[in-house]
């Protein structure tokens, strides 16, 4: 362990760490996972299906923590393990019972080092030469258990290899050793590591789980086996064996078209190199399980949404491989809609739907819950904690329901935008002692309303007057009056065209009545103004050409299904909550005027990148969306990366 802050110690912002007290009843979830996972034969897979930053990995993780927590624990006394009396026996029980060592461990000789150290030697010596061409007596099995730095964990390390640490906790001034006996092996792969890999993914994901089992007693001898297979079935051996089968011409082809290279493989000669190296994995993994019949390997795939196309596939295409193996479960995270539609667009010449090959890979599909504003005030509460600035607790603590309304209902999104403002104020408290409430408000108006914000930005004191006055009417008048041709006392027909646009925004007029005088009425909010662009983390969109726009998507968007899932998607993958078909006139027969109306709400709130994203998605094939989507170039992996 290093000295670098954990999820759980105070620290200036929130990281974007697994939450320690998971929200949406998370709980529940893992226990519903984990006891699929214990007590159903290990031969399936789950899908944690949400959007991005909703919580996949959290659960996940959690579902892994409760997995590995399951086991028999032996509790050791430390400085007794050094004196070789009961707890020593103790000890050398649990190596046999995990690690099997009985062959040896018994006549091996003990040695204690500084109070620190415990190694065992095996007595059976093999004569070799050391570096220097001397002949040496070398212990055929050796062990190592040590301490680090700080006595909060040990080290164990077996014939040269780390097997792994153990949890050291100082009780009644005693230091005591946690050995668990766990018979469940955890790999976690995320797969966006791989991207620019020139291998196939299932190189990758099968050298992690080789490298996971040389750390676990149950699987430490199917590790070079695994490996081997890694070797077969890599890109040199798919050019032989294709041009074995198709000829020389064809390789390349064949190396290129990632789908159909499994089902290939599966009709070639049963006697194959290939099949013997699955074989073979297969064999160990039944020898194991006949030991072993609680024993699994549990995979859990993260983050395949930030994955290309073709590597998200060759993803599942791995799975596939394994998945008829016993003894291996996978648990996935992904976007469904996502993997579908790129699913459905790779296999559009065979006509075969995402949807059904999803299916086929995921036997046990589970959804993760919407977030609440109740759910977002909860978590919100439990972020603050991690705070270690008492100021920036309260200031979170007193603006929960602020914050819960005009963030997105987002986890991630949630976070940066705590962050956001602590930077802000942090800095700009000490050098123009702005408030903090003020602060946060205008930050929040920039997140919710993006675009009326970027219009107060550019404001008169005279314009925010004229605003206020406009926010103190009823909604109903509020837009008759704007509608009207007649221009009333204390008002100007230039603010009334610039208001247009707002005029049915009814929680924005509502937020700036109850906040008129934190935003519109205070003397210096060009000071604020400054603060919350100082944090801002991509700059504006590029202008909107709202009618180009419109006639782009027109020609690929034919039917009121098609706008029906566009706002459907939007509102799921934005948190914009407001988002209805009433708003934007789905009523209408216009196909045209209807689109008009979604991709000028989209440019009012600053969501064209992701009205574009969802489109290429539904559309992924279409070349002329894409360069649109790049254009406005803010698609949602781009932001995690930055």
């Amino acid at each position: 362990m290093n000295g670098d802050a954990s999820p759980t110690q105070p620290s200036m912002i929130i990281t974007d760490d697994v939450a320690p007290s998971p929200k949406l009843g998370f709980d529940a979830y893992s226990d519903t996972i984990v006891k699929i996972i214990t007590k159903s034969h290990p031969k399936f897979s789950i899908g944690i299906y949400g959007e991005w930053g909703t919580g996949k990995t959290t659960l996940m993780k959690v579902v892994e923590n409760k997995l590995n927590s399951i086991g028999e624990e032996y509790v050791l006394v430390w400085d007794e393990l050094l004196q070789k009396n009961g707890e020593f026996n103790k000890f050398k029980t649990f190596l046999k019972d995990k690690y099997k060592v009985a062959n040896w461990i018994d006549n091996s000789e003990f040695k204690s080092e500084n109070g620190r150290t415990l190694s065992l030697n095996d007595t059976n010596k093999t004569r070799i030469t050391d570096y220097r061409g001397t002949w040496v007596d070398k212990s055929n099995h050796s062990l190592i258990l040590q301490l680090n730095d700080k006595k909060d964990t040990a080290s164990m390390t077996m014939d040269g290899d780390l097997i792994r640490d153990f949890v050291v906790k100082k009780e009644s001034k005693n230091l005591k050793l946690y050995l668990q006996r766990n018979e469940i092996l955890t790999v976690w792969f995320n797969a966006w590591r791989y991207e620019r890999e020139d291998q196939f993914a299932i190189i990758a994901l099968v050298k992690t789980i080789g490298f996971a089992m040389s750390k676990h007693p149950i699987y430490k001898e199917l590790k070079p086996i695994l490996l081997n297979a890694v070797k077969i079935i890599g890109k040199g051996f798919l050019s032989e064996i294709a041009a074995k089968y198709i000829g020389e011409k064809g390789v390349e082809e064949f190396k290129t078209q990632l789908l159909p290279k499994m089902e290939f493989l599966s009709e070639l000669d049963k006697d194959t190199i290939y099949f013997d190296a699955i074989n073979r994995v297969e064999n160990e993994m039944r020898k194991i399980l006949d030991e072993n019949p609680s024993t699994r390997v549990v995979v859990f795939i993260d983050d395949l949404d930030r994955c290309s196309p073709t590597k998200a596939l060759e993803v599942f295409e791995s799975i596939k491989v394994f998945l008829g193996l016993d003894g291996f479960v996978y648990v996935v995270g992904l976007s469904h809609l996502t993997i579908a539609k790129l699913i459905t667009a790779a296999y559009e010449k065979s006509e075969v739907k995402g949807e059904d090959y999803i299916k086929k890979i995921i036997q046990i599909p589970i959804i993760l819950p919407e977030w609440k504003p109740k759910d977002v005030g909860e978590l919100i509460k439990d972020l603050k904690q991690n705070l270690i600035d008492k100021d920036h607790r309260d200031i979170i603590e007193g603006n929960i329901e602020l914050i819960s309304e005009v963030v997105e209902h987002n986890p991630r999104e949630i976070k940066r935008f705590i962050n956001n403002f602590i930077v802000a104020y942090d800095i700009h408290s000490k050098l123009k002692g702005l408030d903090a409430k003020q602060l946060l408000l205008v930050q929040a108006l920039g997140v919710r309303w993006s675009s009326f914000y970027r219009t107060l930005v550019r404001s008169t004191r005279e314009f925010r007057v004229e605003v206020a006055n406009y926010a103190e009417m009823s909604d109903d008048y509020r837009i008759e009056q704007l509608e009207s041709d007649k221009i009333g006392d204390g008002f100007t027909k230039q603010t009334k065209i610039t208001l247009q646009e707002f005029k049915v925004e009814n929680e924005l007029w509502r937020f700036l009545k109850q906040y008129k005088q934190n935003i519109l009425e205070v003397e210096d909010l060009q000071n604020y103004i400054e603060a919350a662009e100082s944090v801002k983390e991509i700059p504006p969109s590029p202008s909107t050409d709202i009618s180009s726009l419109t006639r782009v998507l027109s020609k690929y968007f034919t039917t009121k299904k098609d706008l029906r899932f566009l706002i459907g998607r939007l509102q799921a993958y934005t948190g914009l909550v407001d988002l209805r078909a009433d708003s934007v006139e789905i009523g209408s027969d216009d196909i045209e005027e209807m689109l008009f109306n979604i991709v000028q709400y989209c440019s009012s709130r600053d969501r064209i990148p992701q009205l574009l994203e969802v489109a290429v998605v539904e559309r992924p094939s279409v070349d002329e969306i894409i360069d649109l989507r790049n254009k406005y170039g803010r698609d949602r992996r781009d932001q995690i990366e930055r």
